[in-house]
């Protein structure tokens, strides 16, 4: 079951907020990997499923990996504004 499709699809980010927001900014500092796959959900709303047929992996690969890059992207937004180190 893919519940990250409907999810993903109502959460896009205008380009021009990615590339200026502190989260866009984030998104940038990632590992190239993950910076992909966080960037097709998110700015092209592409499901996990979809992720995985571009990548030739599971959506259980995709998952892992956009969990991975929502923690970094959260730690450095923390750090960001004082409140992790």
């Amino acid at each position: 079951m893919n519940t990250g499709n409907a999810w993903n699809r109502t959460r896009r980010f205008p380009t021009a907020m990615l590339r200026d927001s502190a989260i866009g900014k984030a998104i940038a500092r990632l590992p190239e990997t993950l910076r992909w796959v966080m960037i097709l959900g998110e700015r092209n709303g592409l499901s996990t499923t979809e992720i995985a047929n571009l990548a030739g992996v599971s959506p259980k690969v995709i998952e892992s990996t956009q969990n991975r890059g929502l923690v970094l992207i959260q730690k450095e937004l923390l750090i960001r504004v004082g409140v992790a180190s």
